[in-house]
């Protein structure tokens, strides 16, 4: 673990986990904020486009042919994209010289994960006639979202996307792994209810 993470894991520890119970969390994800928009110190190098809940974000130079990244954000489903989010895009375009597609994915209490898959599958279709390579990247809750995806078209015999990448992904959403107590006392953010 990098200092920088260190630092953080340690900072955050100093106050009660965020999504400490299900009551909670109920509440922030009734009063979430709206989904944060690109940041002003990413304008000069990004052009984004924003049309019925579908950001997209290109590079103003130095665009790689080649494919899109699909961006699915955490928010453990409850919560919309976050202004810290932003630095994982513009390091997914710095890296990688592909345009980023962020679906702003229907969350709960307002929306069921089906809505979510009903929302994403299509522009992962419409992703996949216009650049060919698509990658989806998912982080947290996003991760568990990518997966399911790509689950869902191996099951229903889509044309299957071109990669996955997960990071932290929240892949047990039924909290029943019995090993989860170990690492739960480790976790800044989240606990089990």
């Amino acid at each position: 673990m990098s200092l920088q993470m260190r630092v953080v894991h340690f900072c955050m520890g100093l106050v009660p986990p965020l999504l400490q119970s299900e009551t909670v969390t109920e509440q922030i994800a009734l009063h979430a904020p709206q989904p944060a928009p690109m940041p002003a110190r990413m304008r000069g190098r990004f052009t984004a486009t924003c049309d019925k809940g579908i950001t997209r974000v290109f590079p103003k130079r130095g665009l790689c042919p080649g494919g899109v990244l699909i961006y699915l954000h955490g928010g453990a489903y409850a919560y919309p994209m976050v202004a810290g989010q932003w630095g994982i895009v513009e390091g997914l375009i710095d890296r990688t010289g592909l345009p980023v597609i962020i679906p702003d994915y229907p969350i709960a209490p307002a929306h069921t994960a089906t809505d979510a898959f009903d929302f994403v599958q299509p522009i992962i279709d419409e992703a996949q006639a216009e650049f060919g390579r698509v990658i989806l990247f998912g982080d947290s809750a996003g991760g568990g979202l990518a997966l399911s995806l790509a689950m869902q078209r191996r099951d229903a015999g889509a044309r299957q996307v071109d990669g996955l990448v997960l990071y932290a992904p929240w892949v047990d959403v039924t909290m029943t792994n019995p090993r989860i107590e170990e690492v739960q006392r480790r976790d800044r953010v989240l606990r089990v209810p």
